[in-house]
């Protein structure tokens, strides 16, 4: 299990106590806090000695937290989970019994925390344009069906994966530092042919809260120079990693509009 913080504050204690709390204890938690200023590490290692620290001394984004967490992790299958996620209690459970049974990649269905009625993403779809769909995107739960489907990615804020295919994917790429992380890291997945999976039957809550500064966007706010800069630029990198040329000049119409 790692844990990814920078500045979680309140919510980074409940992400560890959502764990601690789980029908299915993990082996070792890891937290990995990406060089934060307000104390949630210390307040974790208070509260939860048990809960292994590993403290970066820059922010370098939740790409190199996550494969600081990588390169600790001693167990067979690792859950990455940031510090806004809370797992219900059977999450890591089913998530684990889906993952024997269909040796994939594997990430819950996640529900919006302040409202759980509505589903925030069972898992993402890859769009030609070179972003990132949530699927099944603020559907009521009574609408949704509860099965173990393929998808066509993990979205990072909570995944399973088989610790030997991220080290061999060579974790997540740090130059992205925030945004699309996931969906690179997805890219490289299907590339060497992993199944991956949402088990909807596992259940995460993700508390949006105010979200990062400079970088999170909420209704009604003005959006982020750094968000729109970063989101550009990355989008742009996966483009140029991961098209053929052809397809880069065939959709170029359609990335112009």
């Amino acid at each position: 299990m790692v844990v990814v913080n920078y500045n979680g504050g309140e919510r980074l204690l409940s992400c560890i106590l959502s764990i601690t709390l789980q029908s299915s204890k993990p082996q070792i938690i890891i937290l990995v806090d990406n060089a934060s200023t307000d104390h949630s590490a210390d307040a974790v290692e208070k509260a939860y000695p048990e809960v292994n620290i590993v403290r970066l001394k820059e922010n370098r984004g939740p790409s190199a937290a996550r494969n600081a967490g990588i390169a600790q992790s001693k167990t067979d299958l690792v859950l990455f989970v940031d510090a806004d996620i809370y797992l219900a209690r059977f999450c890591l459970q089913r998530l684990v019994l889906a993952y024997r049974q269909y040796s994939a990649v594997i990430c819950p269905r996640i529900v919006f925390y302040s409202n759980p009625e509505f589903i925030q993403c069972d898992g993402t779809s890859a769009h030609f344009i070179g972003t990132l769909t949530l699927l099944h995107n603020r559907l009521a739960l009574e609408k949704a069906p509860r099965t173990v489907q393929t998808v066509g990615g993990c979205p990072s804020a909570c995944l399973l994966v088989e610790t030997r295919i991220a080290r061999e994917l060579g974790g997540f790429d740090e130059s992205y530092f925030f945004y699309f992380e996931d969906l690179e890291f997805n890219l490289k997945l299907r590339s060497k042919g992993y199944r991956i999976m949402c088990e909807s039957r596992a259940v995460a809550l993700h508390d949006t809260g105010r979200g990062t500064t400079d970088l999170s966007y909420r209704i009604g706010q003005k959006y982020p120079q750094q968000r729109f800069y970063l989101t550009v630029r990355n989008r742009l990198m996966t483009i140029f990693t991961y098209y053929r040329l052809r397809t880069i000049i065939s959709l170029l119409p359609v990335f112009i509009l």
